[in-house]
């Protein structure tokens, strides 16, 4: 009887150490990935493009060969409406590229992933509208395309504004990236 009682002792430690050790390999990890107004390329008048590469993030570097899952993406947004107008946009994720690879809204509708939908903000002039990330994940579409695109750390992102011709600034981002890394 203390024989078993030893064996029985020794595997409720042993499944113990198993356990802690499992707790202490695997981490939940948030990147806030900063966009400012420098790295926005407004350039073209039918979109708004930037390039999100993770890879510049320590914490992406340290864990990138051991992410387990992409939990959640979402933004927080700054944006400006310039116009005497109510403005919309919608987002599009595609490969990541330092300069838009997309001549007009038309090619990037039928190129990239629509990924966030349903952003308004009041006609202005001035007017401006913060979105934050939760407001931001109630807004996402495709949110697996979304994640794969997220695990290989760079993508590109381009805002389709409607109407086409509105003077609207995006005056800074926020792309917020969580995940699970571990052995």
């Amino acid at each position: 009887m203390k024989q078993m009682i030893k064996h029985i002792s020794f595997l409720s430690v042993l499944l113990g150490v198993i356990v802690l050790s499992g707790c202490l390999v695997t981490g939940t990890f948030v990147i806030d990935f900063r966009i400012s107004d420098s790295d926005i390329n407004d350039d073209n008048e039918e979109f708004i493009f930037f390039a999100v590469d993770l890879t510049e993030e320590d914490d992406w570097n340290d864990h990138k060969d051991k992410i387990k899952n992409i939990d959640n993406v979402g933004f927080q947004l700054w944006l400006t409406n310039n116009s005497t107008e109510a403005m919309s946009a919608k987002f599009y994720i595609a490969p990541h590229t330092a300069t838009p690879a997309y001549a007009d809204s038309n090619d990037v509708k039928a190129n990239a992933d629509l990924i966030l939908t349903g952003l308004s903000v009041s006609a202005g002039p001035g007017t401006e509208k913060h979105i934050d990330w939760p407001t931001s994940l109630s807004m996402i579409k495709n949110l697996d395309i979304i994640k794969n695109y997220a695990e290989s750390g760079e993508f590109s992102i381009y805002i389709i504004k409607t109407p086409a011709t509105i003077d609207f600034t995006l005056d800074s981002a926020n792309v917020i990236v969580t995940f699970t890394a571990g052995y």
